[in-house]
């Protein structure tokens, strides 16, 4: 048996040897060498580790040196187009797999995998995901896991969030604008949404989301809007300061960037918080005094 086959015969087992499959990877050639599996066709010792459900050996693997992260054995796309199925019969068992599949994900686009590459229909994966989001078909962890994939490509795609940061010093913001997507309004002074669209003084707007960047930690992704893109501002719920203007609420020094987990921006008599929530935003006012957050009551805001 060469080692192709032997390796592929250990992932049929669910506590197979770990230490004999990196043996025989390292015969093979690496993770990432195009072989052949039972049937015949084009795979990777990488590819066989995720669908066999090996997903520590295969975080394991994406670490390895030289190993070609984009590599695409059938032409139906590379392994970061393949994490976007889930294969479990139960939505228990889905929401178990999506958590391992997102966790790949990030690892692949640390290791420098091309977070949105194309498929065989010519189509990118961002594209691609943003059709199946639309049709919001499958179960409720299936839907939730393109929600989050979407969100983590986009940011790694077309964020430019260092930039987002720098304007927020630099600049006045005129007005927020919660999306309807995804709202839920809590109370009179917060509120949830998918995104924001953040308006500029000077004009420029950018659309502020969240991303999930570790098991348990999530972060704000701003993203330009293209100066001819028009949107309906009836989807929207505008923010905007009585007199004077929004202005980032620094805690920091100018040389140090804020954590974008939380963001404060001053707005007349209060604060305008928005805080990086899984791929959405809570949205909320809350009073001057830090050290009581006394919420004070301004329903037009919202």
């Amino acid at each position: 048996m060469d080692a192709a086959k032997e390796l592929f015969a250990l992932f049929e087992n669910e506590n197979c040897d770990y230490a004999k499959c990196r043996e025989l990877i390292r015969r093979i050639g690496g993770c990432t060498v195009i072989v052949e599996d039972k049937y015949g066709l084009k795979t990777t010792p990488l590819h066989e580790a995720v669908s066999s459900g090996h997903y520590d050996l295969a975080h394991e693997l994406i670490q390895e040196e030289g190993a070609d992260l984009d590599v695409d054995p059938e032409g139906w796309g590379s392994l970061i187009w393949d994490l976007q199925y889930l294969n479990a019969e139960t939505e228990e068992g889905q929401g178990a797999e999506s958590e391992q599949k997102l966790r790949l994900i990030r690892a692949l686009i640390r290791a420098g995998a091309n977070p949105n590459p194309v498929g065989d229909s010519g189509e990118d994966f961002l594209h691609w995901i943003r059709f199946k989001v639309g049709e919001w078909e499958g179960t409720h962890p299936e839907n939730y896991h393109l929600w989050q994939i979407e969100h983590m490509i986009e940011a790694h795609t077309y964020g430019e969030t260092e930039r987002f940061l720098q304007k927020l010093k630099e600049q006045a913001v005129s007005c927020v604008l919660p999306s309807d997507v995804g709202y839920w309004l809590m109370d009179d002074n917060w509120c949830e949404c998918d995104h924001a669209i953040v308006v500029f003084d000077d004009g420029e707007r950018m659309t502020l989301s969240a991303y999930q960047v570790e098991d348990d930690e999530w972060d704000f992704y701003a993203v330009p809007l293209r100066d001819d893109l028009t949107f309906d501002v009836a989807q929207y719920h505008e923010i905007m300061p009585t007199y004077g203007s929004i202005r980032f609420r620094s805690l920091y020094s100018d040389d140090v960037c804020p954590n974008l987990h939380y963001l404060d921006l001053s707005i007349d008599d209060a604060i305008l918080c928005i805080h990086a929530d899984e791929p959405k935003l809570m949205v909320g006012i809350v009073g001057r005094d830090d050290e009581d957050f006394e919420q004070l009551q301004r329903k037009t805001l919202f």
